[in-house]
């Protein structure tokens, strides 16, 4: 509730009291320790607030779920998650890489701290193998901007090849090529120069992870 409150407004308890019908001394109470929240009282916010229920019995609960459809409500942003999957490593096949199947749906506020510009291209993919590790490791959601479609200086991109749809850092050569480069040090460098250029295509540029840890 404590990152919830942060979040989406800005700390201010009073504001979040108001949002759920709560008195601002009860919330000020859960927020000390001094009260418990009540099973009742939790289903009662994440209804006012539209959060997934259950959402407040989780205290690791990231401020992100998911839905099958775009939520409109203020306060909160629609992030689609596309059907492809980011190999790290040799690739896998997309046959279309734009293919939405549902929604991540995130606080405004943090995702614009957290990757700025344009978030109404920000897409997220679901990443596999180890090439990438210890930047991006298997499992990770990838929040990728999909407004950058072409080489703009060094950094991660998502880029589609003819061997699938990767995940990889790019850098460009004095000779106007690109080395495509794992972080996991036990893959090899890969350079495209001149035609071989033109089967690469940059699918967006990776502005952050999230990794879920369970024990």
């Amino acid at each position: 509730m404590k990152t919830l409150i942060e979040e989406r407004y800005n700390g201010n308890q009073t504001e979040f009291a108001r949002a759920v019908g709560k008195a601002a001394a009860q919330v000020n109470q859960w927020m000390n320790g001094h009260r418990n929240i009540g099973n009742g009282v939790a289903s009662d916010i994440e209804k006012a607030l539209d959060l997934p229920r259950g959402w407040l019995d989780d205290e690791a609960a990231p401020v992100l779920y998911r839905s099958d459809a775009p939520v409109i409500r203020e306060g909160w942003l629609s992030v689609p998650r596309l059907a492809a999957t980011g190999r790290m490593g040799d690739g896998i096949e997309a046959d279309d890489p734009d293919e939405i199947v549902d929604f991540v749906i995130v606080l405004e506020t943090w995702a614009r701290r957290q990757f700025g510009g344009n978030l109404g291209k920000l897409r997220i993919i679901n990443a596999k193998g180890d090439s990438m590790q210890d930047t991006i490791n298997p499992g990770d959601v990838v929040f990728a901007d999909t407004s950058a479609d072409r080489y703009d200086g060094d950094g991660i991109y998502v880029i589609l090849t003819p061997s699938g749809l990767r995940i990889k850092r790019l850098h460009a050569l004095v000779s106007g090529g690109l080395n495509i480069i794992s972080d996991n040090k036990a893959y090899p460098v890969e350079t495209l120069e001149g035609a071989a250029l033109e089967n690469l295509r940059i699918c967006g540029r990776v502005k952050g992870r999230w990794t879920l840890e369970t024990f």
